[in-house]
């Protein structure tokens, strides 16, 4: 079920505390390290958010580029987005119900507790103080399926699924030198997804990317080097 939280959809289960706090003040993080990103930004064309959730993010990114695209796997969370972004008139999106990864094929998304957070991941164990509030089974595309050009900026925030995504965006980073703003909380890279999911800092700098700041305590901050273009 989906609710009104002060201006904005949401999930029902985020009725309460803090994250009612600041979609009431619309408040939200995100917007500081977005703004910080785009500013490193040459043009400001087309856009990529890889984790859209209700959209505070698209929102934001909406009034700084002329196309967003953008994917969120959960179903409800998706139909937020939706609801929010038609609630401000805000028509400069392309949204797809997708969760990005390294292959074509269903996986399993999994929600804490809250809903609040939530991750696409094939590890069959979960250490016992994760709380699962629900799972559903979503469609996974790898980015390279999209074949997107003319990509000035891309903000991945997926909750631990980071090395996936990049490593099926290969041909992405080829065709497009965005500015890419990752939130990577590495404590729970290892709780969530299996051992073998490849580093997605080392993943970047394979494509030619150099860390350039971290603008958060999770949010890393990467141009594409000068010796690559």
């Amino acid at each position: 079920m989906i609710t009104k939280n002060g201006n904005w959809w949401t999930p029902s289960s985020l009725s309460n505390g803090r994250p009612g706090d600041y979609m009431r003040d619309d408040s939200f993080p995100c917007e500081r390290p977005i703004s910080i990103a785009t500013e490193l930004c040459t043009h400001r064309r087309n856009a990529i958010d890889v984790g859209m959730w209700i959209g505070d993010s698209t929102v934001h990114m909406a009034s700084l580029f002329d196309r967003v695209i953008g994917f969120e796997p959960h179903p409800m969370a998706y139909v937020c987005c939706e609801k929010n972004l038609k609630a401000r008139d805000i028509e400069n999106t392309e949204l797809y119900n997708i969760a990005l990864s390294n292959v074509n094929e269903t996986k399993m998304l999994l929600n804490g507790k809250t809903t609040f957070s939530g991750w696409v991941t094939d590890k069959k164990e979960l250490p016992k103080d994760i709380y699962v509030h629900d799972q559903t089974k979503v469609q996974c595309l790898y980015l390279d399926s999209y074949h997107f050009e003319d990509i000035d900026f891309i903000k991945i925030d997926c909750d631990s699924h980071e090395g996936y995504v990049l490593q099926g965006a290969e041909q992405f980073f080829k065709n497009n030198s965005p500015v890419v703003l990752l939130e990577a909380k590495v404590r729970i890279h290892k709780d969530r997804q299996p051992e073998d999911m490849p580093d997605p800092f080392e993943l970047l700098e394979s494509y030619g990317y150099v860390l350039h700041s971290k603008v958060d305590k999770a949010d890393f901050l990467y141009v594409r080097s000068k010796n690559a273009e």
